[in-house]
């Protein structure tokens, strides 16, 4: 099990010739995996996962006066990964899919938004080093998203 919080940094949403400034806001998400293979009896290993997230924003109208409305959203993502065990590399391939959106306000109409794909697929690979573990992941395949990372083990 998993449980994390974050920030988002901020940006900006364009709609039709007009900017919106989006403000820093939260991100929240918990989730679990079981390793079904864990690579014990052979090089090779699964993991089933699932995930649920929620962010939170704050937007306004690059105008004067305009008010702040919020931007929320939700994500739930199953996924499989699948790989090979090369001692201190792990190799894998994975697949995911996701439903969930974010929710705005537009001129008081309320809109609903999300991905144009609700699936994502690729590869990654993770290499341990002492207590630390370095994690390098690319999703080119429907949502694409490219992760680099860095922990800790204790």
């Amino acid at each position: 099990m998993v449980a994390s919080a974050g920030a988002l940094l901020g940006g900006t949403l364009q709609i039709g010739g007009r900017s919106f400034d989006v403000a820093p806001g939260l991100l929240v998400a918990g989730g679990v995996s079981v390793v079904v293979l864990d690579g014990s009896r052979g090089p090779l290993f699964v993991v089933p996962s699932a995930t649920l997230a929620f962010s939170f924003a704050h937007t306004t109208e690059r105008a004067p006066g305009a008010p702040a409305v919020d931007l929320r959203g939700r994500d739930l993502r199953l996924g499989l990964l699948a790989g090979h065990r090369f001692d201190p590399l792990h190799a894998y391939v994975a697949a995911r899919g996701f439903t969930g959106g974010v929710k705005w306000s537009l001129d008081g109409r309320a809109i609903e938004g999300g991905d144009a794909h609700h699936y994502q697929v690729g590869a990654g690979a993770s290499l341990r080093l002492g207590g630390f573990d370095l994690v390098a992941e690319a999703m080119p395949l429907g949502e694409r998203s490219l992760t680099i990372g860095a922990g800790r083990s204790f």
